[in-house]
């Protein structure tokens, strides 16, 4: 049981990850898959924004909210792995 969350955890960061990475293209083909990880990411990453804006940076403003919800997750991984017999 404790491997399937772990993997659960894998499989969310890495589409996290690909929809970061979408969001630098302006495919419309790209869109469609885009606007369907949306619906899994952008709940939380909303709620991140709202406590950590974008920085300014030169002309431009950089949101290091994917990479937060990323380091939650990872947090949220060995947390769960610490609390949670291997054996489970």
């Amino acid at each position: 049981m404790s491997r399937l969350i772990e993997l659960v955890l894998f499989a969310y960061s890495m589409g996290l990850v690909v929809y970061s990475l979408l969001s630098w293209t302006a495919d419309p083909r790209i869109a469609v898959l885009r606007s369907w990880l949306a619906k899994y990411y952008e709940p939380l990453l909303t709620k991140i924004r709202a406590v950590a804006r974008p920085v300014p940076i030169k002309q431009s403003l950089v949101d290091f909210s994917s990479v937060i919800l990323l380091f939650g997750l990872v947090v949220l991984k060995h947390v769960f792995l610490y609390l949670v017999p291997r054996g489970w």
